[in-house]
């Protein structure tokens, strides 16, 4: 068992269980109605269409964004009335699709139309925004990169894996929630990878067995145990910066990759 093996504690308290929000469609919905009712600007949906909430959302004067994986996901949400589609690669960190960032985002931008994409998955640097408006994009969508910045509430032992991580550091795995997802490798993902592994439940009952693990590893700062969702930009996540120099560093960068090509000032 992983818990003997590397000597996993349990978690400190039977109220602090690693929580999934996916886990309780009460607290869902309730969550759904406090946006509605503050008007929030954008609501971004993910692992599903967001199709069921776009009528509520737009006569309050809101933008749905749907983040997909799979073109015909796009297509689906496009026709539904979605805003802006998050096109994001298999490079991305968390819950993701198995198309490369490269294959489909130009593909979603083929058929969206007047709807903005933006792309996602593995975007860290200013030379993934230039390629992203390069292959058709209207912007980038970034994750992973906000993890290791001072403003992050992230445990600065996660911050320091993160900035110490290289993209093969991270695995795509179910063995987390059930579902494919990027994460850190950590002793949990490498031990379901392993042939004489049992196979992976579906979700929501492979959150269930995978949050005592999570919980105990953050309850005790363990940094053998401890990970986090990452993307496979993470390479280049070199140091802890403030959010505001990692944005006007990224904008400094595509500018000379774009200035390089040209061999003009850009912007």
């Amino acid at each position: 068992m992983i818990k003997e093996k590397y000597n996993v504690p349990e978690p400190k308290g039977q109220q602090a269980l690693h929580q999934w929000g996916g886990l309780n469609q009460e607290i869902a919905r309730k969550q759904l109605d406090v946006i509605l009712e503050e008007r929030a600007p954008v609501f971004v949906s993910g692992l599903g269409s967001p199709a069921f909430i776009i009528k509520a959302a737009h006569e309050r004067g809101m933008k749905i964004f749907g983040l997909i994986g799979k073109t015909r996901q796009a297509k689906r949400e496009i026709e539904a009335g979605v805003d802006v589609i998050i096109a994001q690669g298999y490079d991305a960190a968390g819950h993701t699709g198995p198309i490369g960032t490269f294959s489909i985002v130009p593909e979603v931008a083929a058929i969206a139309g007047d709807v903005p994409v933006i792309a996602a998955g593995g975007v860290t640097t200013g030379q993934h925004l230039a390629a992203a408006l390069c292959l058709g994009a209207a912007g980038v969508w970034t994750g992973t990169l906000w993890l290791a910045s001072r403003e992050s509430d992230n445990d600065m032992i996660i911050k320091e894996k993160l900035i110490a991580a290289t993209s093969d550091d991270t695995v795509y795995s179910k063995s987390v929630s059930g579902f494919p997802m990027r994460v850190l490798r950590c002793p949990w993902t490498e031990e379901w990878s392993k042939p004489d592994a049992p196979r992976t439940l579906g979700s929501p009952y492979q959150m269930l067995l995978s949050s005592d693990y999570i919980q105990a590893a953050n309850d005790h700062r363990r940094a053998d145990l401890m990970f986090e969702a990452a993307g496979q930009g993470v390479a280049f996540i070199t140091a802890m910066k403030p959010a505001r120099q990692i944005v006007t560093d990224m904008v400094e960068e595509a500018l000379t990759v774009f200035e390089n090509l040209t061999g003009e000032a850009a912007g």
